[in-house]
């Protein structure tokens, strides 16, 4: 059952909304003053705190600033309950580090829905904390060591064919390291290097687009750009310039677009198609078609990616684009952090595209976005 603290010194709003909450199966407790809630916020370790702001002997603000002060309370969920609901008192709110506010007075309909939204979010913050942290004491040692190991043995390779060169004064011969050595070592020290190098920029390019989608400001800004090109040639370039990373032949890649502009921004379409082309790339065949397929539907465009590769099993589904968590490691081996399509859904989120996945073992995988499209505009 979950917890949740009433701070209040009026007692009708703290008996009222103390009574309506334990209807809706939360543990409560409350408090009259600042310092007695503080006191049961570090013996009941709350899920929740609503708090007034002017209390006696220690106000909300005050409250509010020891518990984050603390590493136990720094995600716990803040609400403020207060008449002062005038711009500057809301930025002061927000500042001091409120995850939300409700103003007084309130129905009982707008406290549920702040309380689930606020514990609902604490959820999701505790799964994605138990997932990054189940992630790098399990897969990211293994993915930083694999390339790292590549490089720092190629460079022993390296050095001990250089010694040998050295030690005959002479051109390579056949009892010395051959140039064909020399070039797979320099070759795994490439890899090595691009392949530390993608997962650094996943970090940053995921991080960035977190940050975005937490800001409607921005989402509204950004909701409003168009893509400089058409769809289609933008998808071809991307698809092609992936194939050729892969090393496979342009001929795999079968383009059956429409052209439209899309009403988003030119570098995030080529971050959710990158993201999309590599995925797809790297868990199917050589030789393998990859099917895409755009059509423009009213004010919409369809964009559908299908691809013959090793598929996912159902339950599997559900966990697409949850960043730090790879699907299906234990029956195929893959590198990468997992974090390609957790960019995809990120970036769908910003511009309020609809994403659906498809798959089954062994039968390739399909994803298929809904996106709003924008008039081409003559030259």
């Amino acid at each position: 059952m979950e917890k949740i603290l009433i701070i209040d010194d009026s007692d009708g709003i703290r008996i009222q909304t103390a009574t309506a909450l334990q209807f809706e199966n939360y543990q409560v407790f409350t408090a009259a003053d600042g310092l007695e809630g503080l006191q049961l916020a570090h013996s009941e370790k709350p899920d929740l705190i609503l708090c007034d702001i002017d209390l006696p002997r220690l106000d909300g603000y005050y409250v509010l600033e020891r518990l984050r002060s603390s590493a136990e309370f720094a995600k716990m969920c803040f609400v403020f309950l207060t008449g002062k609901n005038q711009p500057e008192e809301i930025k002061k709110m927000m500042l001091h580090g409120a995850d939300a506010y409700i103003a007084k007075p309130f129905s009982l309909e707008e406290l549920f829905g702040i309380v689930k939204i606020q514990l609902q979010k604490r959820k999701q913050d505790r799964l994605r904390h138990d997932i990054f942290q189940q992630f790098f004491t399990t897969n990211f040692p293994h993915e930083l060591r694999t390339p790292l190991t590549g490089i720092i043995s190629s460079t022993f390779i390296l050095d001990n064919g250089l010694r040998q060169f050295r030690g005959h004064n002479t051109t390579l011969d056949e009892n010395i390291m051959g140039l064909d050595e020399f070039e797979q070592a320099i070759n795994a020290i490439r890899s090595s290097a691009e392949r530390l190098k993608h997962i650094a920029e996943s970090f940053l390019i995921l991080s960035s687009i977190q940050s975005i989608a937490a800001n409607p400001e921005e989402i509204r800004r950004l909701r409003a750009k168009v893509t400089e090109g058409g769809i289609k040639d933008i998808t071809t370039s991307i698809f092609f310039n992936e194939a050729n990373k892969f090393e496979r032949s342009k001929d795999d890649i079968v383009i059956d677009m429409e052209e439209s502009e899309i009403a988003m921004s030119s570098e995030h379409i080529y971050l959710l198609l990158r993201e999309i082309a590599s995925n797809t790339l790297k868990f199917s065949q050589n030789g393998t078609p990859i099917y895409i397929e755009g059509r423009l539907q009213q004010q919409n465009y369809v964009l559908t990616i299908q691809d013959n590769g090793i598929g996912m099993r159902e339950e599997d589904i559900a966990n697409i684009g949850v960043p730090f968590r790879q699907l299906g490691r234990q029956e195929h081996e893959q590198q990468g952090v997992g974090l390609g399509l957790a960019i995809v859904k990120t970036i769908g989120e910003i511009y309020g595209h609809t994403i659906s996945f498809y798959s089954k073992p062994g039968a390739g995988f399909t994803i298929s976005l809904l996106m709003p499209s924008a008039p081409i505009v003559p030259e």
